[in-house]
């Protein structure tokens, strides 16, 4: 396979095609804890790993750490990470950035508010440190020397604490790529106006960053060569440029986006394409004569490799799959393709990075915790029942079992996955599809036995007898409060999950034609009015559970709301989104909001926000007060509240004693997002 094949930078040679791009990760540089999530990554087989988001001054100015000998300190302790690494078999490089502060510290608040011009910004990245609606003053030239030569050092630097390169970040809208933008960039001296001119901050570095290293020393560029804001740089420009940077220095071109369109929007989601940058690389490739980096939502090791064989790019940057499977280059390189714990496009890591906790990764309990959270054998085998098979309950089964345990795991469905049975049909998130199967392997190699169509009963658990319970039986919807909920148009969001995630029986049955309806995937009727409670009841025992009406309002403004209202417009219905609160899907994270948000305007969903009260339901629709106390009516043919969840907790409270030891997981602890369900299934798993 090319992906496998050895390449050779200046003198610098890798191993595979493989680079960990660069992300921050938000642990620190030096520590235990930092160094054994590397590490993890280069036994994983990794060709090279780039270090993100690194701060030149840390390198380069002992003023950052107030204290003499502060960076011949810090570049000691560097060494120890450059040679771990090295010695687990991957090259490693430290990427440089600067963002809108001068100088920079160790506080991302600390200094001045700068930017290549005055400015006020709208909507700044979140590594940029800036808020909102904040003014900025421009770089002096005499600060702009500084920085450069900041950045020079910082090489320096970098090579002295074992880095085998260094890299440039010229991209993401960041401050190289501010002085390049004509968006950001109006300056009128020899760092502003023409295309050469706003070139020479980004060259002047690369050549300062040359000068430090030597010429026997790999210089990298994380180059965005797409400008995506109105009046941004062009693609032939930054083609143009990514040559330029070249011939100044840069021995390798790691090709990006230039200023993203929102904050963080230069973090492919599962709307954007696989190899969503890759043809960017390829322009760079076709004008450049140094190896190119594709990069975005490279995933599937069969996707790396066409991209190298049709020489689209020369290596491939993969990121959050590495977060959430480190070993994902053995298992492409051995062919366990099916092995690879897939990433599920969350953005959890990004997050919680940049909100400068520290990265945690969804499906990968063990990513920045490598060293406490490896399994250890049981001392004492125990039976174990874990009652639920959503992601809490499979995640807690099959550790326990790998820890040795003999397990049960129960479900009442007629599958495993749970919620993230409904997370698969959610628009954009087929990717869980792909989780709930490797998981549902999972739990069967490590030799978990399965009970599906299991209702959990004291008589059942005196059959087993369990030395452990662990419960995570999931959530339900809240019911609210509101005159007319039990009427014959109104679906319990229960229901309306059961349906869509699949998880229910259904037999093949005729529908009668007086019910001018249509049948939907997953077995559910589409009306042009609403039917009879007794006759939806019948519908239910043969398999078709509910019935979505051609206008449907639903209550609530979450993430799972937005969720719902999105796929059924998908299906053909119209929906109304009708919320106490002004601003819809506040518990998402940023990245996804976004794109959301603008998916459900583009795609005609309509909105009743900051409504002061839900007065009743009727036939006619649910009647509401506005903002100003004024009564109207969201005139729908079905309502589906969708207020949020609460812990579907009965049977623990009924059981709690049922066994020596008794655990409770996921959302029957608390509903939370579907990162909360596997770690506390991995936390019970290693507790038992």
């Amino acid at each position: 396979m090319k992906l496998f094949e050895p390449i050779t930078i200046r003198n610098m040679t890798i191993k595979n095609r493989i680079v960990m791009a660069s992300m921050g990760v938000g642990h620190g540089y030096t520590n235990q804890r930092v160094r054994d999530f590397y590490v993890e990554r280069a036994e994983g087989g990794v060709g090279a790993i780039i270090i993100g988001a690194g701060i030149p001054n840390l390198f380069a100015h002992d003023e950052i750490w107030g204290k003499a000998g502060g960076v011949e300190s810090f570049i000691k302790r560097m060494q120890v990470l450059t040679r771990e690494v090295n010695e687990a078999g991957a090259r490693i490089g430290m990427q440089f950035v600067s963002w809108n502060r001068f100088p920079l510290a160790l506080d991302p608040k600390g200094g001045e508010l700068v930017g290549p011009s005055a400015r006020v910004e709208p909507d700044p990245p979140p590594h940029a440190f800036v808020q909102p609606g904040e003014r900025l003053r421009a770089f002096t030239t005499e600060e702009i020397d500084s920085l450069i030569n900041t950045f020079a050092l910082a090489a320096a630097g970098a090579k002295e604490a074992g880095f085998n390169f260094v890299e440039l970040h010229n991209g993401h809208g960041l401050m190289h790529c501010q002085f390049f933008s004509p968006t950001t960039n109006q300056r009128t001296d020899k760092y502003g106006g023409s295309l050469e001119k706003r070139m020479t901050f980004g060259l002047e570095t690369m050549r300062a960053m040359r000068s430090a290293v030597g010429e026997d020393f790999p210089l990298s560029v994380r180059q965005g060569i797409w400008d995506m804001p109105e009046g941004g740089f062009s693609l032939s420009e930054g083609v143009d440029f990514a040559a330029e940077m070249v011939k100044a220095g840069a021995d390798l071109m790691d090709v990006s986006i230039g200023t993203p369109l929102f904050s963080g929007g230069y973090v492919p989601a599962s709307d954007d394409p696989e190899g969503t940058h890759v043809r960017l690389a390829e322009m760079v490739k076709k004008k450049v004569s140094v190896p190119v980096v594709a990069v975005g939502r490279i995933k599937d090791p069969k996707l790396a490799e066409s991209i190298l064989s049709q020489g689209k790019a020369d290596m491939v940057a993969v990121g959050r799959q590495l977060f959430a499977d480190p070993q994902w280059p053995n298992k492409a390189k051995e062919g366990r393709l099916d092995e690879i714990v897939p990433c599920i496009d969350c953005h959890e890591c990004y997050h919680r990075s940049t909100a400068v906790n520290g990265m945690d990764c969804t499906v990968n309990y063990s990513a920045g915790r490598e060293r406490e959270s490896r399994l250890i054998k049981a001392e004492k085998k125990k039976r174990v029942l874990v009652v639920g098979g959503g992601p809490a309950g499979m995640e807690a089964a099959r550790v326990a079992a790998e820890r040795g345990h003999d397990v049960t795991l129960q479900e009442k469905g007629k599958q495993l996955g749970g919620a993230m049975l409904l997370q698969a049909v959610v628009p954009y998130k087929e990717v869980v599809e792909d989780l709930t199967k490797y998981m549902t392997a999972k739990v069967s190699q490590a030799g978990v036995k399965v009970e599906l169509h299991k209702e959990v009963s004291p008589e059942s658990i005196a059959a087993i007898k369990p030395d452990a319970i662990i419960f995570a039986t999931g959530a339900h919807g809240i019911k609210p409060e509101i005159e007319g909920i039990d009427s014959e148009n109104v679906i319990d969001s229960n229901a309306v999950k059961d349906l869509m995630s699949g998880n229910v029986d259904k037999k093949q049955t005729k529908i009668r034609s007086g019910l001018r309806g249509m049948l939907i995937k997953t077995g559910g009727v589409i009306l042009n009015k609403p039917m009879s409670l007794s006759l939806r009841k019948k519908l239910s025992t043969i398999g078709i559970p509910i019935v979505f009406g051609k206008k449907t309002a639903i209550i609530g403004n979450d993430m799972a709301a937005c969720q719902l209202a999105e796929l059924l417009t998908d299906k053909g219905i119209k929906v109304t989104i009708v919320s106490k609160e002004k601003n819809l899907a506040m518990d998402m994270i940023s990245t996804l909001r976004y794109r959301l948000l603008r998916r459900l305007k583009e795609k005609g969903v309509a909105t009743v926000t900051g409504v002061k009260s839900y007065d009743k339901i009727t036939k006619a629709g649910l009647t509401i007060k506005d903002r100003n106390g004024n009564q109207e009516i969201v005139a729908v043919t079905t309502v589906i509240p969708a207020v949020g969840q609460e812990p579907d907790d009965k049977l623990f409270k009924l059981l709690k004693d049922a066994a020596p030891e008794v655990y409770v997981i996921g959302d029957c602890y608390e509903p939370h997002k579907l990162l909360d369900a596997f770690h506390g299934g991995a936390k019970a798993g290693r507790q038992v």
